[in-house]
């Protein structure tokens, strides 16, 4: 004969909420807004965890893009339902996962934190007892492990290629910029040690014309200037044309 797990009353109505058939409900952010209408003091994430498990296993078609929940995931459900906030985008900020949406979070997401969101979201939080702690801190280390094995494997012999050209051509282009710069500065200094040329000057002398006199007595007045001699000094500096 199967064996049933016995859920408390609190845990067997979230399992109503996140995984019965609810056709006003179809999406996990509803879902999980209704579950923060209740108080989860009395309850752990132990259990919470464990009926999430029991109820995945199920493979309701209605609940399929959240029934591959890690344990990550459900931690980051049970973080928010714990966090204060009138509005479900504010306790998902108070629950440490400031900017993130719930599709984001446990649908779209890696399933990964790092260290310091996990010390915010997890660790710091009160939510978790010790053992919760040790238990996800080790998933959260596998599942990361795991998933750079992945990826080293899908690196290819080109790909290793094309990323050594890319990294000499990087390390190449820096070093010629280092030395751009520095002749730059030297010439730059180079500049500033050439002095400039000291001012030549010319100076010549000149019959000074007074405009408001008329062009007769201006002529008349030049006259006596040249018979006089007596002509102005005018000196002007010399500009070199480039």
């Amino acid at each position: 004969m199967e064996e049933v797990m016995a859920y408390s009353d609190k845990i067997e109505q979230a399992a109503v909420i996140l995984f019965d058939k609810r056709d006003d409900r179809n999406k996990l952010s509803l879902r999980i807004r209704d579950l923060c209408n209740m108080d989860w003091s009395t309850e752990t994430f132990t259990s919470f965890s464990a009926m999430c498990v029991i109820e995945m296993s199920k493979k309701h078609y209605w609940a399929k893009d959240w029934s591959n929940m890690n344990s990550l995931h459900m931690a980051r459900i049970w973080c928010i339902l714990n966090a204060y906030g009138a509005t479900l985008r504010k306790r998902i900020d108070n629950a440490g996962f400031t900017g993130q949406k719930i599709n984001e979070m446990i649908i779209e997401g890696g399933g990964t934190l790092r260290k310091q969101k996990f010390d915010i979201a997890i660790r710091n939080s009160e939510c978790f007892n010790s053992t919760e702690i040790k238990l996800l801190e080790a998933i959260n280390s596998r599942i990361k492990n795991k998933r750079l094995a992945s990826m080293r494997e899908k690196i290819t012999p080109k790909h290793r290629e094309l990323t050594t050209k890319h990294r000499l051509e990087t390390h190449q282009y820096t070093k010629h910029k280092e030395t751009a710069n520095k002749t730059l500065k030297e010439a730059a200094k180079t500049v500033k040690k050439i002095k400039k040329p000291a001012p030549r000057y010319v100076t010549y002398k000149c019959i000074v014309i007074d405009s408001k006199k008329s062009k007769f007595d201006n002529i008349v007045n030049a006259i006596k200037l040249i018979l006089s001699g007596n002509f102005k000094e005018v000196k002007e500096e010399v500009r070199e044309c480039n």
